[in-house]
């Protein structure tokens, strides 16, 4: 027998605290959450031509109007589905916890695991679609031996058609523990600091790339058929991106992709998603669902650019 769902908010809570607080996920940061009082609704898809056609003012004279500048938009849609899950907490496992509400604690903190890591894959098919700008690494960025590998060069690259197609420079950049690990002993990146002893820090390598945020993606999946032998890998892989990224809550401030979050659904959480609670009879154990409703779309393509198969 089942009770009535209800809302939990001391486990939104332990939820919403988890997803601020994770390591390894970079889908919140390269699509931010846009907070919306609406399952569907319209949203603007970034125009270049507000921030490349700028009008040119002439001195002003007395009396007459003042030049008067509005935004060009245009429109798209998001819709809203749910990414949900539940895990149970059965009455055996709570008994081992010498604080019950730990046990509830813990199973959130899995299951939000699997929303994340759901979000992550959504995020990364977004920028893997083709109306996003990429090319694989003229040449790899761990061929050592190659004069020629230059990384630092290949994203400055990719940088200047950023800002040449929207006027806007990228402030963050995205790759996997791999590429970042070898990205550390880069002879070329390393050249930049002669003075440095072992593997460069992830801050030396930011200002090598000049950009405001890199961040590492950790996430791992499972890549073997069902069935067969455990194949753990990176799910960024080895690609890399270069994208801006804005977290404002602005439908019209410029940033590459965003998630749109039904807030109504989220229990008006700050960030994430809503817990609900019943208990299940049947299988003796306190049921905690999460409502995660979100769409992930491209804002502006032209606002990101991602390199393809930079290691060998």
């Amino acid at each position: 027998m089942k009770s009535s769902v209800t809302h939990n908010p001391a486990l939104s809570s332990t939820l919403n605290k988890y997803y601020v607080d994770s390591a390894g996920f970079v889908g919140l940061t390269l699509a931010p959450l846009f907070r919306s009082g609406e399952q569907a609704a319209f949203y603007y898809v970034f125009d270049r031509e507000n921030f490349l056609n700028i009008p040119r003012l002439a001195a002003r004279a007395p009396g007459t109007p003042y030049v008067r500048s509005s935004m060009k938009l245009s429109d798209a849609t998001f819709a809203c589905k749910n990414y949900g899950s539940e895990i149970p907490v059965a009455d055996e496992e709570r008994k081992k916890y010498a604080v019950a509400f730990d046990a509830d604690q813990a199973a959130i903190r899995r299951n939000g695991l699997i929303i994340l890591f759901n979000h992550e894959v959504r995020v990364k098919a977004i920028y893997d679609a083709a109306g996003v700008p990429h090319a694989n690494a003229p040449v790899k960025w761990d061929d050592f031996a190659n004069a020629a590998s230059d990384p630092v060069g290949d994203v400055k690259a990719a940088k200047r058609v950023i800002q040449v197609n929207s006027g806007l420079m990228p402030n963050v950049l995205a790759m996997s523990q791999t590429v970042y690990d070898k990205l550390t002993e880069h002879p070329k990146i390393k050249g930049l600091y002669p003075f440095a002893d072992g593997p460069l820090t992830r801050d030396q390598v930011r200002k090598a790339f000049e950009v405001d945020q890199l961040i590492i993606a950790g996430a791992v999946e499972n890549t073997a058929a069902e069935g067969q032998v455990l194949n753990p890998a990176y799910l960024w892989g080895d690609s890399v991106v270069l994208a801006v990224c804005n977290p404002a809550q602005d439908l019209q401030a410029p940033t590459a992709a965003r998630t749109f979050l039904w807030n109504q659904i989220a229990g008006g959480a700050e960030v994430g998603s809503a817990v609900e609670t019943y208990r299940d009879t049947s299988v003796d154990a306190d049921i905690h669902r999460i409502k995660h409703f979100t769409d992930e779309r491209v804002i502006g393509a032209e606002l990101a650019y991602r390199f393809d198969d930079v290691l060998t």
